[in-house]
This record gives C-alpha cells, structure tokens and sequence, in this order.
C-alpha cells in the first residue's frame, strides 16, 4: 500500500519506507525567516517528516531540464 502525505498529515504516522520528495523544500525557509513560533513549527514539521521511517528513508529529488 502507499500512502501519500504531506509532513503535517503524516504526524504520528509511522512506515517502513518513507520516500521525501523533494527534501530542499523542508523546513520551508519562508516560514523560518518569520521567527518566533512559525518559525519553530516549520522546524517541528521537519523533523516529524525525517522521523517517520522505521527502516528505511529513501530522498529524492527534482532536476531541471
């Protein structure tokens, strides 16, 4: 089965294989440059995404044409 989530959906979420898309858009550097609490939420939401892996995290990543 796969399951698709963004990282606010997958909290609390655990799976064998976790795939990051596009890992250079979390933290989202927007949310982090308001500071204060925004900041440190985009900060939580980064490492709920990192953590969600019981075996294995797998990156991937976007190239340009």
């Amino acid at each position: 089965m796969i399951f698709l989530a963004t990282p606010h959906a997958a909290k609390g979420l655990e799976a064998d294989d976790v795939y990051i898309l596009n890992p250079s858009m979390i933290p989202l550097t927007e949310r982090i440059a308001f500071g204060g609490w925004k900041g440190m939420e985009e900060l939580c939401v980064a490492y709920i995404a990192r953590s969600r892996a019981r075996h294995r995290m797998i990156y991937t990543c976007q190239t340009s044409r």
